[in-house]
């Protein structure tokens, strides 16, 4: 754990590598895993791809999916009442016609930072897409409420037509928030096929290529529809490990690892004059505030003692809660998708 976690926090150092032209196929990229992100835009969803994007080289990204989740959700812009499935959700907020929601524009200032460091990324090794490239997968998914999969949503369609294109590599499945918008692609799938001779067929194409990894239940689809229905889909379902990357790292990560998540080195070796990317990772008393998301006060200086997780510095790290969905994907040489 302690080497792991002194590799994580170095790993925001590391200036890497180099792209692929969207139209082009390296023969490098093809031992890459392929994957998809889903995502409600949250806090720790942003610095976890901030990180993301210092490891694409590693993996394929093929999608990058705005969805919604028991924490953020846009509403229906109709004035609908939501009232959450999920119980602590529930009992926190009651009816809501709209909660927390980030957007659907938050990457934007993330890619075209991405941009700008993309050539010294590149100095460094093969294999990092371009911005333009990781532009054109970006899709908004279903985000109307927490668990909404009614309809089929670009970002639905997106998943799907994955699932079901003839690369039969296993595609992983990143579950930022909640698995709805993988759940409203599965949906579709079914609603399409399984009246059909091909049902049989799809189903097992379907199981044999995806791989859903997510952290917690963050909206009741993947046991209201995904487990019951298709019951042979593999899934990493990660509802411990990720704490010592999370909110409460203080509580997870050993005591003699915590000057790795302070302000002294994540200000000083990571955030601060290392490039547009990094400075707009979220830590504590850094005076930035995320659109949208009212309980985003980790940046005001005036509130580190009354944090939730206990009393934080400036630059103190937050969250990476989600992180832990692609890291798994990185090949260290210890076989990590066996």
């Amino acid at each position: 754990m302690k080497n792991l976690l002194s590799l994580l926090a170095l790993a925001f150092l590391f200036s890497c590598q180099q792209p692929q032209n969207s139209t082009e196929v390296n023969i490098s990229e093809i031992q890459k895993p392929r994957t998809i992100v889903t995502t409600d835009g949250e806090i720790d969803d942003v610095d976890s791809f901030i990180r993301m994007l210092l490891y694409a080289n590693e993996f394929r990204i093929e999608g990058l999916i705005y969805s919604s989740s028991m924490w953020h959700y846009k509403g229906d812009g109709k004035g609908t009442s939501f009232v959450s499935e999920m119980e602590m959700t529930k009992n926190m907020y009651g009816a809501q016609t709209d909660l927390r929601w980030p957007g659907t524009t938050w990457m934007n200032p993330l890619l075209d930072a991405y941009e700008e460091v993309y050539p010294k990324l590149s100095q460094h090794a093969d294999g990092f897409p371009t911005a333009d490239y990781l532009r054109s997968v970006v899709r908004v998914g279903n985000i109307d409420f927490e668990g909404e999969m009614e309809k089929d949503t670009p970002g639905s369609d997106f998943i799907k037509a994955k699932l079901l294109d003839e690369n039969m590599e296993p595609i992983y499945l990143q579950v930022w928030g909640g698995t709805n918008t993988i759940a409203r692609a599965l949906k579709s799938i079914e609603d399409e096929f399984k009246s059909s001779p091909e049902w049989e067929k799809i189903y097992q194409k379907v199981i044999d290529k995806a791989i859903i990894y997510a952290i917690l239940d963050q909206d009741a689809t993947y046991r209201k529809y995904i487990e019951p229905n298709w019951p042979d889909l593999k899934i990493y379902y990660n509802s411990s490990q990720f704490w010592c990357f999370a909110y409460p790292w203080k509580e997870a990560v050993p005591e003699s690892q915590h000057y790795l998540f302070e302000g002294e080195f994540m200000g000083n070796e990571i955030i601060n004059d290392h490039g547009p990317l990094l400075k707009q990772y979220y830590s504590y008393g850094d005076g930035q505030k995320q659109e949208g998301d009212d309980e985003h006060i980790h940046g005001d200086p005036t509130q580190l003692e009354n944090a939730q997780w206990g009393s934080f510095g400036i630059f103190d790290f937050i969250s990476e809660g989600d992180s832990p969905a692609f890291l798994h994907l990185i090949d260290v040489g210890l076989d990590n998708l066996n």
